[in-house]
């Protein structure tokens, strides 16, 4: 953790659950450590997250995640780069209703999957749509309003309209792959 505590100039808290929040300068520095790695979250000014360095235990980047925003605040992409910092190994491109995910296979950036949004009904239930690199359906969840907690998932569907769970979801749904392993 040298790396960022000497771009630090004070720990704003620590938290049990392996959470350090530190403050650089004007920004912020989320340090969230695993058992296998540390990830580290640096956030703008406004908050929000434009980097993120994922290191293994010895401290040795895995990845470096960059943030692209328009100069009116709109996220536009996600980059991964490999440890050589130049590598592109990952790449999630926003879409206005969505997002397209791509991993280096070989030498070039493939696209690997395809996220849609949309409303059901505008406000109160929404559809999450997923499809593979070919543009075929391969899963959705549907999410309800709920005045408590705000949006939350009632249940995922495969592209038959089937309903499955997680622990026990279609070969197709764990093939998707997104765009990071992090």
């Amino acid at each position: 953790m040298t790396v960022v505590i000497c771009l630090a100039n004070k720990i704003l808290a620590t938290k049990p659950n392996n959470l350090l929040l530190i403050k650089a300068s004007s920004a912020k520095v989320l340090i969230k450590m695993s058992d296998d790695f540390v990830k580290i979250y640096y956030r703008n000014t406004d908050d929000v997250t434009c980097r993120i360095l994922v290191l293994d235990k010895e401290n040795n980047i895995i990845q470096d995640e960059l943030s692209e925003y328009s100069s009116d605040g709109k996220h536009i992409a996600d980059v991964v780069f490999a440890p050589d910092h130049i590598t592109i190994i990952g790449m999630r491109q926003y879409t206005e209703n969505g997002f397209k995910d791509f991993r280096r296979i070989g030498n070039e950036l493939v696209l690997t999957q395809i996220q849609t949004n949309e409303w059901l009904e505008p406000e109160q239930k929404a559809k999450v749509s997923f499809y593979n690199a070919n543009g075929d359906l391969v899963f959705y969840d549907i999410f309800e309003k709920d005045d408590d907690c705000g949006m939350v998932i009632v249940g995922s569907f495969d592209k038959n309209d089937t309903q499955f769970f997680w622990d026990d979801s279609p070969d197709e749904v764990k093939l998707l792959q997104s765009y990071s392993d992090y």
